[in-house]
């Protein structure tokens, strides 16, 4: 196992995914990613069952959140909404061109 040592596990479930990396990696184990795939079947009319995939490393720099318990602050910061875009204006009608004189 290297210093920052990356490895990916497939089990039936999560909680199986989640033994393999622990017994691997141990409890300093960072999850990076999980994912659901659908699992290959040999004959069209199987049911189809999914696996999870875990990708878990270690050796990564993850410092903990930090919580503010006297109240004077928020624990997180909110996250900024989304704006909406302006609506269009609405075109202006073209004036009538004035029409020639006989």
């Amino acid at each position: 196992m290297t210093h920052s040592d990356v490895r990916t596990y497939r089990a039936a479930s999560i909680q199986e995914a989640l033994q393999m990396v622990e017994q691997d990696l141990g409890f300093e184990a960072v999850i990076l990613q999980t994912r659901q795939i659908p699992q290959k079947r040999w004959l069209p009319w199987q049911e189809v069952r999914e696996e999870v995939e875990v990708t878990a490393g270690v050796g990564w720099n993850i410092t903990p959140a930090t919580f503010d318990t006297d109240g004077s602050q928020p624990a997180a910061t909110p996250v900024a909404q989304p704006s909406t875009p302006p609506e269009p204006e609405p075109e202006p009608e073209p004036e009538p061109e004035p029409e020639p004189e006989p």
